[in-house]
């Protein structure tokens, strides 16, 4: 495997891992700890795409899955809120 293409599935680990935070966000019951697993998936996402951009590794595959694991992971937020009732 070229080091290219071992740097371009790296923006798409990144991606995955807002999934391990959704879950992560569902598993806390402190609000401190929920609002930084917000702020991780926020750098996460910003990472993963500045990363993708400067190593040239864009594919459509990442940015599906970059839209997928956004969505998830806010979907993931809203229903554990309205369901605690905040």
């Amino acid at each position: 495997m070229t080091p290219r293409r071992t740097i371009g599935t790296i923006p798409n680990i990144i991606s995955f891992s807002r999934l391990a935070l959704a879950a992560g966000f569902v598993a806390s019951s402190a609000t401190e700890t929920q609002v930084g697993i917000i702020g991780a998936a926020a750098f996460t996402d910003f990472l993963d795409g500045w990363l993708a951009r400067r190593v040239k590794a864009t594919s459509r595959w990442g940015a599906m899955l970059d839209a997928i694991a956004d969505r998830f992971f806010v979907l993931t937020v809203v229903a554990t809120m309205l369901f605690a009732g905040r």
